[in-house]
């Protein structure tokens, strides 16, 4: 093998090296373009998912939340109701020992 053999030789490695190389970067290019892909519609999906069935849910949410206010303002009603009796009867109670009092 001649110097000029050997030097178009590895010329030509180098090339077919190089070649090999952007080849296999390229395939690494659209294997990630086809991750990020895959990825965004994923993404998309959950996020139409969430927007989809989310108006439904809130109402409900909403609904949920206006019976249990509910409830709890008639429960703080009967609570409050209970205490002015109670302070009544207080009220009457301390009002009839002072009239007891002022009379003896």
């Amino acid at each position: 093998m001649t110097w000029e053999e050997f030097k178009q030789k590895q010329k030509a490695d180098a090339l077919a090296a190089w070649e090999e190389a952007e080849a296999e970067e390229m395939q690494m290019r659209n294997y990630r373009a086809e991750l990020d892909a895959e990825r965004e519609k994923k993404l998309r999906e959950r996020r139409e998912a969430r927007s989809g069935g989310g108006e439904k849910k809130k109402r409900k949410r909403e609904k949920e939340k206006k019976k249990k206010k509910k409830k709890v303002s008639h429960f703080m009603l009967a609570w409050f109701d209970e205490g002015l009796s109670a302070l009544r009867m207080l009220v009457t109670l301390v009002l009839v020992t002072v009239l007891a009092c002022d009379q003896n």
